[in-house]
Order: C-alpha cells, then sequence, then structure tokens
C-alpha cells in the first residue's frame, strides 16, 4: 500500500471518528443537542468514511471532500446559533467560525473545478480555524485558571482544534499536498535539470569535434540488431557522463544520448534526434561553445575546451604524461 493511499486513510478515519466522537458526546451530555450539531457530526461520520472506503486512492478528490466536509460540517453546527441563540459571545463566534466554513468551501469547489489549483490557501484557513480553537483556553490557562475544569469544560472546542490541526498535518504531507502550477513547474524544472542536465562546467575537448561533427572517421561500432545502425562514443570531462553520437535504421539524422561514460550497462537521461548544430566560431580550433537543436524546441549546449591546456592535478598530470589518453 502506498503512503499516500495510508494517509488519505487515516484521513478519512480521523474525520469519521471525530464525528462519532460528537455524536456520542451530543446524545450523552447535559446540555441540548441541536439539530444543525447533530447534521455536522453526520457529515463528518459519513463523509470521513466515504474518504477513508472510496477515495483513498485519489490524492485530489480526497483532499477537496476533507475541505468541503469540514466547510460544510463547520457551518451546520454553528447556524444554529445566529438564528436561536440569544447569547452574543455565541453568536459572535459562530459568525467567525461560518466566515471560516464559507471560505472553506469556497476552496474546495476552486480545487474541484480548477485543476491547478492548489490546496495550500485551505491549509491555511483551516490552520487558522484550529487557532482560533485552541487560543481561547491556551489565553485562560495564561490567565491563571485551573487547568483541569477549564479543559474540561472546553473539551469540544479543544477536540475540534486537534482535529482540525490534524487534517492540517495530513494534508500537508508531500505525498498529499495539491501544489499549484507555479510551484509544480519549479519543483519539477529541478528535477529535469538534475535528471537530465550535465554539470555546468563539462565540456569536450576542441580535438574531438571532428569525432562529433563528422560522419566520417574511425570510432564508429556498427550493430547488427536493434534500431541503432552504428555509434561512436565522445569523453565529457569534469563529469562522469558522455556523448554517443548515433546513426538510426530508417533515419537520415544523427541522434545525441547522454549517459554514463564507459559503462556496459546505462542509462540514458537526454536523447534526441539532431536537426541543427551551431558553432560559436566557424573555425573549428576556436570554437567555445557547441548547441545542438532538436525537434519540438529541444536543445543542449556543451562548452568546448582544449583538454590539453586545462589545470590537473598530480595525478591526471603523470597521466597524461606517461599514458595514452583514454
Amino acid at each position: 500500500m502506498k503512503r499516500s493511499e495510508m494517509l488519505t486513510i487515516l484521513l478519512g478515519l480521523v474525520i469519521a471518528g471525530a464525528g462519532l466522537y460528537f455524536m456520542f458526546r451530543g446524545v450523552s451530555g447535559d446540555k441540548g443537542y441541536n439539530t444543525g450539531e447533530a447534521v455536522s457530526h453526520l457529515i463528518m461520520l459519513f463523509g470521513g468514511t466515504f474518504i477513508a472506503l472510496l477515495l483513498r486512492k485519489d490524492i485530489r478528490y480526497s483532499t477537496i471532500a476533507a475541505v468541503l466536509i469540514i466547510g460544510i460540517s463547520s457551518m451546520a453546527s454553528n447556524i444554529y446559533y445566529i438564528f436561536f441563540s440569544d447569547d452574543q459571545i455565541a453568536i459572535l463566534f459562530a459568525d467567525i467560525y461560518i466566515i471560516f466554513s464559507v471560505v472553506m468551501i469556497y476552496y474546495g469547489v476552486a480545487l474541484l473545478f480548477h485543476t491547478s489549483a492548489s490546496s495550500v490557501k485551505a491549509l491555511v484557513c483551516l490552520g487558522i480555524l484550529a487557532a482560533t480553537e485552541f487560543v481561547p483556553t491556551l489565553f485562560k490557562l495564561y490567565s491563571g485558571n485551573d487547568f483541569m475544569p477549564f479543559i474540561n469544560t472546553n473539551m469540544d472546542k479543544l477536540a475540534y482544534g486537534i482535529v482540525h490541526l490534524t487534517v492540517v498535518i495530513i494534508l500537508s504531507r508531500k505525498e498529499m499536498l495539491l501544489e499549484g502550477p507555479k510551484k509544480r513547474l519549479d519543483r519539477n524544472s529541478k528535477a529535469l535539470y538534475n535528471g537530465r542536465c550535465t554539470p555546468s562546467g563539462c565540456f569536450i575537448d576542441v580535438h574531438d569535434l571532428d569525432s562529433l561533427l563528422d560522419d566520417s572517421g574511425e570510432g564508429w561500432i556498427t550493430y547488427d540488431n536493434g534500431p541503432i545502425e552504428c555509434e561512436r562514443t565522445i569523453s565529457l570531462y569534469e563529469t562522469d557522463l558522455g556523448l554517443r553520437l548515433q546513426k538510426w535504421k530508417g533515419d537520415d539524422r544523427k541522434h545525441i544520448a547522454v549517459c554514463v561514460y564507459g559503462a556496459d550497462s546505462y542509462t540514458i537521461p537526454l536523447a534526441f534526434p539532431i536537426e541543427h548544430i551551431v558553432m560559436d566560431n566557424e573555425d573549428r580550433s576556436k570554437v567555445g561553445k557547441i548547441r545542438f537543436y532538436g525537434d519540438e524546441g529541444v536543445f543542449m549546449d556543451i562548452l568546448v575546451k582544449d583538454y590539453d591546456e586545462q589545470p590537473k592535478g598530480y595525478i591526471e598530470t603523470i597521466r597524461m604524461k606517461y599514458l595514452k589518453k583514454e
């Protein structure tokens, strides 16, 4: 079972368990149990069960359901006080909670109809709602009130705060968070760069340009089987990667692939057919950068340097002087 599925089931169980707990508290308590509260708790019970059983494999819809369930249930439990209560403090807090509920419902609907919407704003709103449920108790305790009696009289508010905070923690996990387009694009761009781009300082030797640009010459390895007709390998210095220049059967274009250099088994993080090659200098001995254009706007820049003129350590100097360059 995936971690996201486990978290979704936990999310549903937390909401359903809270609804069952508040129903039990309302029915067995001494104070009156109004219709709005009963409806609110039923929404949490059945909504949480629905998430755990039917939406456990869908992160987006489980998040939407959780946000809507909390918003609608909170509105249902507080709207009673506006129409039927004479307690001005209760009406004031009910107004605040209804405002938060409307905002939560709005964010839930936005997530439902806009696939690029983020869940961050809904989580911020839910976090503020949880804070409003904790702050009065913390303030009273800070003021010197007795701990246990006050906790007992505010048990429901604290329980709501714990539930809402738990939901925020679950939905803010990396596996559960619905990112907006900007953040998702930034994250994917970084992953793409790390997985498909060579280090910025890597380069090819200027003496390898002829092998890279000309079809003739030695170094081509021919294959009888597979889609590749022949290929040659070119070193990329300052990295463990290399370039594989390939000719494919039935394709007049050359293909270029970036992969681990000198390995028998490797993955190819970047490969594309070469549509055009541009050098920053017509004189091959003075080229500093070469660009390979592929299809659909893909291109790759590679620095060109004279390997013999680059600073080297003791081991590399001895290798250059006494051994043949591989």
